[in-house]
């Protein structure tokens, strides 16, 4: 063998490694070439500060349940809340309540009795009584306190002419009261007197009296019969006694040419808050 021969072959084999050379200091230009890519922590950060502004949108809930919470529950939320509450039990105007203080606000629950009695004339109420108690909604109807379980008719003759009720759980400066009495007529029938709702401010202690008269009205009429008899039963039927129980007997005057002047007391249709 040549030189030169000897001086090619090992230029060949030269040549080899130059080849792969690059081909093997190509990984290194992926690697860099890939590490902008791989390294997101920038984006994390900013998906991190927008989720930080995005907190006090998450966190306004707890505002909203602090603002619901004096209607939801009996306890105020705030000590403001607990100064009007306050007021409102002594029977200042709410905020809320446009400074009218006659809706029936609200206040802290407390316990209430109420005793009603039934009069007639001063006296006692003699047929069947029964009351409801609300709370006072704006002035109207709210949440039924007694009797809750239907209408019982109270019998007066028997256990008395005043309901008393047990402890009731209050929650409004105001509360209503619906009146109701009843007398059997001679008919079988019955005189059911109803009355319109009273709002009663709620007092300062737990017992709340109130007294109810059964209106009794008077008849004084002349009418034309041959009798005192017949001008009696004339104005028994009259539209003003129908239905209604006369107290005692009507009594029939003669005032001449067989006219008669009759006069009386009966159960009007009315009940007064005294």
């Amino acid at each position: 063998m040549s030189d030169n021969e000897a001086k090619d072959e090992s230029t060949g084999d030269s040549e080899q490694p130059s080849e792969e050379q690059p081909t093997e200091g190509d990984q290194p230009a992926e690697q860099s070439d890939e590490q902008p890519t791989e390294s997101d922590q920038p984006a994390d950060e900013q998906q991190q500060a927008e989720q930080t502004e995005e907190q006090p949108a998450d966190t306004g809930q707890p505002a909203q349940q602090l603002e619901e919470q004096p209607v939801d529950s009996d306890q105020p939320a705030t000590a403001a809340s607990a100064d009007n509450t306050l007021a409102f039990a002594e029977g200042a105007a709410s905020p809320d309540d446009g400074g009218g203080g006659g809706g029936g606000t609200k206040v802290s629950a407390r316990n209430l009795k109420v005793i009603a009695e039934f009069t007639e004339e001063d006296e006692k109420f003699i047929g069947d009584i029964l009351i409801h108690v609300f709370e006072s909604d704006n002035g109207q109807q709210g949440r039924l306190l007694f009797q809750t379980g239907g209408q019982f008719w109270q019998d007066a003759v028997q256990k008395g002419n005043v309901i008393t009720t047990p402890m009731l759980r209050v929650a409004t400066s105001e509360v209503l009261i619906f009146a109701h009495a009843r007398v059997l007529l001679p008919t079988a029938d019955y005189q059911t007197i109803d009355s319109q709702d009273f709002k009663i401010p709620a007092p300062s202690g737990d017992t709340l009296r109130v007294k109810f008269d059964v209106g009794i009205g008077e008849i004084d009429n002349k009418v034309n019969a041959p009798d005192a008899n017949a001008a009696i039963a004339k104005v028994l039927q009259s539209p003003q006694l129908k239905g209604h129980l006369v107290k005692g007997d009507l009594k029939a005057e003669s005032v001449g040419n067989q006219q008669f002047r009759v006069t009386g007391k009966f159960l009007s249709g009315d009940i007064t808050l005294l």
